[in-house]
């Protein structure tokens, strides 16, 4: 279809404007704007010399594409004003566009970063992220058919994992930010939630962190606390203090005794559904077998259309009889479990910071006034609060 590698590329864009600091515009090669996503400055004035040195850069760069029709990129970042800038071609369903990318500074040419909020960068990193962000579109798009749901995410943690290869500082906010949502779903016993959370998130060893020591030792105490955080949650999950932290001090040893970066990220995951699975024995202690295998299918199935008389094909008893045992273990209907579920997951989501109705969609609700009601019911606040 018309369109849609073009729409990709400024989704992914989008994306990268947050995570790299960096403003990004995308326009055809006779000026006209096709995206334009900025990184704003807290400080006005600030923010105005930021506009001024971008809007002369892209003169700069129009200039140029108009006098040579070959135009490829520049050939080293640019100077204006205060900042540096790159810019290059990029080839989006056969018509030519062109990409400009910055502000940023450049390590090997200040002293002192002036700017707070905007990275470091070297020569070699800037020309690496501008081919990183040229290739995406053929990447993404595929030859024969679109990513399913779950491929398209892995592929766009990895593309993301290397962009914050660039901005060092990233790599904690990044690591901290998605250890977040496992520790709530490890508090929430939420099994699935974990087995899909920790498949698709990249565990990044952050080079601020103990900077100068090996890689391997950095992801070790990475990891080792990673380890305690996963260790506290699943004591306020309800989990058996004495049992969970027996778990963290063997997993402690396993972290120290590690070989290597791929066994540690491997104890990560291990750790986590371990944690998460004495949380959900805890609270489902007293659960009746046939109730705890239609909460596993519930949640294995929240985009789905669940129903109490599927749930209870699937755990091979009457209709009538799941209910009375859903009734007498939990303490409501089978429609209140599934929405408890279905919101329990969306706390989850909510700290990724999706949009409302991302999160919906991704819990099994028609649309967000539909989830907000429910989430509100649940709780007893909103989801944003």
């Amino acid at each position: 279809m018309a369109g849609q590698m073009v729409a990709k590329y400024i989704d992914y864009l989008k994306n990268l404007n947050a995570l790299s600091k960096l403003d990004m515009v995308l326009m055809g090669d006779d000026g006209t704007l096709t995206a334009d996503f900025i990184k704003y400055s807290k400080h006005a004035m600030v923010q105005r010399r930021r506009n001024d040195s971008r809007e002369k850069f892209i003169g700069y760069v129009l200039s140029l594409a108009g006098r040579d029709s070959d135009f490829q990129e520049i050939s080293s970042p640019l100077l204006v004003g205060e900042y540096y800038f790159y810019a290059a071609a990029v080839m989006l369903e056969q018509e030519k566009y062109l990409l400009c990318v910055g502000p940023f500074y450049i390590e090997e040419l200040i002293s002192a970063m002036i700017e707070s909020d905007l990275p470091r960068y070297s020569f070699g990193d800037i020309k690496s992220a501008v081919r990183l962000f040229r290739g995406i579109p053929q990447e993404t798009a595929g030859p024969t058919r679109a990513p399913g749901r779950k491929e398209a995410s892995v592929r766009q943690e990895l593309d993301m994992r290397e962009i914050h290869r660039l901005n060092p500082t990233a790599q904690i906010r990044y690591n901290a930010k998605h250890e977040k949502v496992i520790r709530t779903a490890i508090a929430n016993g939420s099994m699935e939630m974990i087995r899909t959370y920790t498949d698709e998130y990249n565990y990044m060893p952050a080079v601020h962190m103990m900077a100068g020591e090996e890689t391997l030792l950095r992801v070790k105490y990475g990891i080792a606390s990673a380890n305690s955080v996963y260790c506290r949650a699943a004591e306020d999950g309800g989990a058996s203090s004495v049992v969970v932290r027996s778990i963290c001090a063997d997993f402690a040893q396993q972290i120290k005794d590690a070989g290597d970066v791929e066994q540690l990220i491997n104890l990560r995951k291990k750790a986590a559904l371990i944690y998460c699975r004495k949380v959900r024995e805890a609270r489902q202690q007293d659960y009746s077998l046939y109730v705890k295998r239609c909460i596993r299918w519930v949640e294995e199935n929240l985009t789905e259309k669940v129903t109490l008389s599927r749930a209870a094909d699937h755990c091979g008893i009457s209709y009538d009889y799941l209910s009375k045992l859903i009734k007498k273990d939990c303490g409501c209907s089978f429609s209140q479990l599934v929405h408890r579920l279905r919101c329990q997951a969306a706390v989850c989501y909510l700290q990724h910071d999706l949009e409302l109705w991302e999160v919906a969609e991704k819990c099994g609700y028609k649309n967000s006034s539909q989830f907000c009601r429910s989430f509100q019911n649940v709780y007893g606040v909103s989801p944003g609060r």
